[in-house]
């Protein structure tokens, strides 16, 4: 494409100030156009064409010289002033949604090797009025491949003279560097870092995707700062995904990020309180000092967590602060990889009616996530983020007009692009997991359209019926469960579908073991190891009716090796079981709490007091018996208020023995501070021996030199003997 005339026209006039720009361009030969761009002066210029297809020469300067006189009549005036820039540099900080500005550069343009440079950008035909002392320079205009081109233009600023200038800002090559993932550029980044400090927040944010030493080097640098800077919490992040691959390096990392959040938030990110880190993150995010600590949060947390809280911001009322720490932790997510955090995220804001910006700045904001996911799918892995907006999305969603960003995706281009780009796997977890009936129908027409539901049994993989089977719809668990009892007698297989919530399913793996008891007993411990690595499997084994299929699988446990994860994870199922179990035999359960207690003695006293008080709670006496015997060996000072009033008014005489043990251990510091609980404890309980233990460690407090010992006193005056 060759130049041949060019206009470049200004308008201003009250607030108004616009630019337009003409040109007259040979395409080929004997073939014209005529290109227009237009808009405020200060931001990016849309484009647009006056001839819908190429033109004879003569007819193309007709059309010039008619446009060119039409904007005229309308009060623009010749110029060559005018230079397009980026209105987050000229402003010298970053740009915010109400100034209308995107903060990622066009996918093409900076990477166009045969681009024509704009009429703005060139020296004017005529030099009468042109500025002499700034030159304009076109770095990465001959390079072969997009990365080329944007190291070429890092070389340009690196070692620009003053009175030289480029097309794109800084801050647009930067990014466009990080975007593309280009390790070459991660020296200059950090030469830039040291001598350009208006833009080091988007080096930090091109560092942590290019990677590299050096690159870890100066996000430590930065993360070394306040975490109230956005600088440092952008050097976080990219520490948080570049030292993933240094196991070492990545656990010391990890003390010292978790050393940044409060120390009760932190106790309810290690206790696994998805509900209580939740609650906390909100109160955070109410004050613009303690908001960061959230971003740590989301950093910290594992992928439930994350999930938790990005889906508890529907309900959250959004400040100017708190939509901030949202927008960095979408970047993150992305950064990290986490889908379903970017999924959720994006529906948030792309549907939420109380986002903080203006109206033309949320406009602006919604389209450049849009912009944003677009690039992503093209260059990166955003497929999986559509697959997980579809999963999450409802029928209700979809219907709702306000749902925008479901009604984009469910086009009939987009969704044709997204199942070529798609594997089997990820339609059928559509098809099993997606909670709108129409993802669901869509996904199914998919998988009959490639043959996927009429294979043999043999030709589904274990990941395949696993997908089926824990679904919680009818149809996908059906079809894997006819085609998992076909193979039958597998370990895995068995262990697949002792996991399904069917009650065929369940009641097929009971019959099968009973079945099968007498040739179980005969497999070699190698053969045994592949049936214990399936916790379902192994509630099946202790909560079965038969005492024969019990036994068995107590012989089971001596052989397994579980880890101190694994054995939680087991015991949390089992008693999730139980509880679940209103009736059926008794000795089955009984025998299964008596196996627990056997193998997972210390694994059950650091469970969650949640489960233990739902244990209390029961109206069965062998599991409150079993949330006795989770307490034995806890500290009394970290057992709740709730669970000592529960646990007092048990009738149960072993319970009683636990209860007892539990209260000689009291120190004298928890007497004094812990007296009315006491007072509540003796009044609550009809045992006699309660009641007389609790005035013994009152009348201990009598002779503490502890504060308020003096009111234990009066205390025990309201207790009967």
């Amino acid at each position: 494409m060759r130049l041949l005339h060019q206009k470049c026209l200004s308008f201003q006039q009250g607030k108004s100030d616009k630019v337009y720009e003409i040109e007259l361009c040979e395409v080929n030969t004997q073939q014209y156009v005529v290109n227009f761009r237009y808009g405020r002066r200060g931001h990016r210029l849309r484009d647009g064409t006056r001839t819908k297809a190429p033109v004879e020469l003569d007819k193309g300067q007709a059309a010039f010289d008619k446009l060119v006189q039409e904007k005229i009549r309308k009060g623009y005036v010749e110029t060559t002033e005018y230079l397009e820039t980026d209105y987050a540099t000229l402003l010298g900080r970053e740009a915010t949604p109400e100034e209308v500005v995107s903060e990622e550069p066009v996918a093409d343009e900076v990477v166009s090797v045969d681009e024509v440079v704009p009429p703005s950008l060139q020296t004017p035909p005529s030099e009468e009025n042109a500025d002499v002392s700034e030159r304009v320079v076109h770095p990465g205009r001959g390079a072969s491949s997009r990365e080329e081109a944007v190291l070429q233009w890092l070389d340009f600023y690196l070692t620009a003279q003053p009175g030289e200038r480029g097309k794109w800002s800084l801050s647009s090559v930067i990014r466009r560097a990080g975007q593309l993932r280009i390790a070459d550029a991660t020296p200059k980044l950090c030469r830039l870092l040291q001598s350009r400090f208006r833009v080091q927040y988007d080096v930090a944010w091109a560092l942590s995707r290019c990677g590299g030493e050096q690159a870890i080097e100066a996000l430590r640098r930065l993360a070394s700062m306040p975490l109230k800077t956005s600088l440092a919490r952008v050097a976080y992040a990219g520490l948080s995904h570049l030292l993933q691959a240094q196991p070492v390096a990545f656990d010391e990392w990890t003390v010292q990020r978790n050393q940044q959040l409060p120390s009760t938030l932190r106790e309810l990110v290690n206790n696994g309180d998805l509900e209580g880190g939740v609650q906390c993150a909100h109160q955070l995010l109410e004050e613009e000092e303690t908001t960061p600590s959230v971003f740590v949060l989301f950093l910290t947390a594992g992928k439930e967590l994350r999930g938790a809280l990005c889906r508890s911001m529907k309900q959250y009322k959004l400040q100017g602060h708190s939509m901030q720490c949202l927008r960095e932790i979408y970047d993150a997510a992305w950064l990290l990889g986490d889908v379903d955090s970017i999924a959720c995220l994006f529906g948030l804001f792309d549907t939420k009616d109380d986002i903080p910006y203006s109206t033309r700045g949320v406009k602006t904001f919604r389209k450049h996530l849009w912009k944003q996911l677009a690039r992503e799918r093209e260059e990166h892995d955003g497929e999986r983020v559509v697959l997980s907006m579809l999963s999450m999305a409802t029928d209700e969603a979809f219907q709702d007009a306000a749902g925008g960003s479901l009604s984009r995706l469910v086009t009939e281009t987009s969704m044709s692009s997204l199942w070529q780009a798609c594997s089997q796997e990820d339609v059928l977890m559509l098809w099993t997991d997606a909670q709108s009936e129409l993802v669901r129908k869509m996904a199914y027409e998919r998988l009959e359209a490639v043959g996927f539901l009429k294979q043999s049994p043999d030709a589904y993989s274990y990941q395949h019926l696993q997908c089926m089977l824990s679904s919680i719809y009818d149809a996908p668990r059906e079809l894997g469960f006819s085609m998992a009892k076909e193979r039958a007698g597998d370990a895995s297989i068995m262990g697949i579908i002792a996991t399904s919530p069917d009650e065929n399913a369940q009641e097929f793996v009971s019959d099968w073991l009973l079945e099968n008891v007498k040739s179980l007993k005969e497999l070699p411990d190698r053969q045994i190891m592949k049936f214990v690595r399936s916790q379902a499997l192994l509630g099946a084994f202790m909560l079965h009716k038969s005492a024969k299929v019990r036994a068995l699988g107590d012989v089971f446990f001596g052989v397994a090796v579980l880890g101190p994860t694994k054995e939680r994870s087991l015991c949390r199922m089992l008693i999730g079981a139980l509880l679940a179990r209103s009736s059926g035999k008794k000795g089955a359960e009984i025998a299964c709490i008596e196996m627990m207690v056997k193998h997972f003695s210390r694994t059950l006293r650091v469970l969650s007091l949640e489960l233990v008080l739902a244990l209390l709670q029961h109206k069965h006496l062998h599991k409150q018996i079993l949330g006795m015997k989770m307490l034995e060996g806890r500290v009394p000072s970290s057992i709740t208020d709730e669970v000592w009033i529960h646990a007092a008014g048990l009738q149960e005489e072993e319970a009683l023995e636990v209860f007892l043990r539990l209260l000689r251990q009291w120190s004298d510091s928890s007497i004094a501070e812990r007296q009315e609980l006491l007072v509540k404890i003796a009044h609550t309980s009809t045992h006699t021996a309660i009641k007389l233990e609790v005035r013994k460690l009152l009348q201990r407090a009598l002779s503490s030199p502890h504060q308020h010992a003096h009111f234990a006193a009066n205390l025990i005056m309201h207790i009967t003997s």
